[in-house]
């Protein structure tokens, strides 16, 4: 007989090494829909001898069900690993070859504006505590698992720009990490850090600072609970505002908490380099190397970042920040790598006339005019197909003009 009673004991080991409840979670719901498999089928023993004919059936199960390819083969996971704690064998190859398992499709997540988000977070008339918490995820790059789990005491909100610690044990990865937050996701969060004098409530009771034990965003029950709550007073942030659409095809909404964090990183890569953003995100193996630099230093990076990261607050990027996200872009066109490209140092730095020089050595990467032959002083030394290119990468507000042989960029004046 299959032993149920051991569940528990299964899933609290794997809670143990993990410290997470959604991991004990994600095991007990995938041993839970085994257990009404194997009921429902009347299958009460499983050994070498069936174990893959019985997976297999249970898949099967799962997607006469509609359960999506994702969810199920997380569910067979479960299975597969609570039957190995039996001392059930499962040939990792033999089971490749006998069970077959939907495969699972990508989502392709349409690309979040700023329009978009300004209509959630101003038709959609978040509470204060909703409004914090969708200003630091778009900001810093965190998971919401890692920000729900932030005390007040793992915030820094007098540095500038203000920042959080998010400890080893509250990340996916195991590491401690430092992430930023804009000005107004500051303001923002210093709004809801406020408790009631715990005496009894009267005309003159006043509120006090949050202890710093506290969870900056205290919601109700454990983190999967708070996770729940979360998203669905999200969603009903999105329908007010009249953002709640579905992707077509799927059970996800186009706007949701982790399209934020994409958000950060698509930035991120495009201004301070694929490298640092990608660490700023938590991702080790950027962190590695990233995480020599000191905290000033990526501060100082951040910095360039927070126009293009504030949403209520008007702020307009300087003159160096767009200069040198523009010469990224143009660099990148031209098959720069991200490590050869932070190897040239700060980029605003550098004139129409040096770009030229650096694709014209790149060992025949770029497109350099060729020999015996100048370019046309009309399109700058570069053929009109790439600057074409080029001018498709211009940020909002700006314009690309060539004139006597030298790519001038310059404010619109357009209205």
């Amino acid at each position: 007989m299959i032993e149920w009673g051991k569940a528990s004991e299964f899933a609290e080991k794997k809670f143990r090494r993990s410290k997470s409840l959604h991991t004990k979670r994600y095991y007990e719901a995938g041993i839970r829909r085994f257990r009404h498999f194997c009921e429902a089928t009347g299958i009460g023993e499983v050994d070498e001898g069936n174990v893959y004919d019985v997976l297999d059936g249970f898949v099967g199960w799962l997607d006469a069900k509609g359960i999506k390819p994702k969810t199920l083969t997380g569910y067979v996971h479960a299975a597969k690993k609570f039957l190995l704690f039996l001392d059930v064998r499962i040939d990792a190859q033999r089971f490749r070859e006998k069970v077959d398992q939907p495969r699972i499709l990508k989502i392709e997540d349409e690309p979040l504006s700023m329009e978009t988000l300004r209509k959630v977070l101003t038709l959609g008339r978040p509470n204060r505590k909703m409004l914090a918490l969708v200003l630091l995820l778009l900001s810093s790059g965190m998971r919401l698992g890692e920000a729900l789990k932030l005390k007040v005491s793992d915030l820094d909100l007098s540095a500038s720009p203000a920042r959080a610690t998010i400890r080893a044990e509250n990340t996916k990865g195991g590491r401690q990490r430092v992430v930023f937050m804009t000005d107004e996701a500051r303001d923002a969060i210093r709004r809801i850090l406020w408790d009631w004098d715990p005496a009894p409530r009267a005309p003159k009771a006043k509120v006090v600072p949050a202890r710093p034990d506290r969870a900056v965003f205290d919601f109700d029950g454990d983190i999967w609970g708070r996770e729940k709550t979360a998203i669905r007073t999200f969603r009903r942030v999105c329908e007010r505002a009249g953002c709640n659409r579905l992707i077509e095809g799927h059970r996800i909404h186009v706007v949701h908490f982790h399209l934020f964090r994409k958000y950060f990183l698509t930035k991120g890569s495009d201004i301070i380099g694929e490298h640092a953003a990608h660490a700023l995100c938590g991702h080790g193996f950027y962190m590695d190397t990233y995480y020599r630099k000191t905290v000033e230093e990526r501060a100082a990076d951040y910095r360039r970042l927070v126009p293009h990261l504030t949403v209520l607050a008007k702020v307009e990027p300087g003159q160096a920040d767009v200069l040198s996200a523009m010469n990224r872009r143009f660099l990148q066109v031209f098959s720069f790598t991200d490590e050869e490209i932070r190897g040239l140092g700060d980029l605003s730095e550098l004139s129409p006339a040096d770009l030229q020089r650096l694709i014209s050595t790149k060992d025949g990467k770029g497109r350099p005019p060729k020999a015996g032959k100048e370019a046309a002083p009309s399109t700058g030394g570069m053929p009109k197909a790439d600057l074409g290119r080029i001018r498709e990468l211009v940020p909002d507000g700006w314009e690309l003009h060539v004139k006597d042989g030298e790519v001038v960029m310059r404010r619109s004046t357009s209205p």
